[in-house]
């Protein structure tokens, strides 16, 4: 049951970032100086499960696909356990390559049969991470 509920979420968030990579590629992404209207953006194409405040997006460009980090960021927590890295979020201007990634922490309440899917145990919550690079459409 609960790798059902990681993989179907894994499945989510694929698809919203497809669905928000698409919007940046072609430009009609929110300008950089307003991360929180494109985190609004994304929150309205989640399941209803899931928790707009559980969902963290890093949106950066690279110089070249050489550049490209595709790694599952390191969280960082503060005494209270709030997640306090600080986000990029650059959606890029027209031929620059963005890499998007959306991060969600899935709470965990139940841990069967001896497996623990949990990887953040301060919170006891699984990280899914989707990641997506793209080359924004040259401008017309």
């Amino acid at each position: 049951m609960v790798m059902s509920i990681i993989y179907f979420t894994q499945d989510a968030l694929d698809a919203v970032a497809d669905q928000m990579s698409r919007l940046i590629l072609t430009g009609q992404a929110p300008a950089s100086t307003d991360s929180g209207a494109f985190k609004t953006l994304a929150c309205a194409r989640l399941p209803a499960y899931m928790s707009c405040s559980s969902l963290f997006i890093n949106a950066q460009t690279v110089a070249s696909f050489a550049d490209v980090n595709t790694a599952v960021p390191t969280l960082t927590f503060d005494g209270s356990g709030v997640v306090s890295n600080s986000w990029s979020y650059d959606p890029g201007s027209p031929g620059d390559i963005v890499v998007l990634q959306m991060i969600y922490m899935l709470p965990i309440v139940a841990v069967l049969g001896g497996f623990n899917p949990v990887t953040e145990s301060a919170n006891q919550t699984r990280l899914i991470v989707s990641t997506v690079v793209i080359k924004n459409e040259p401008s017309s």
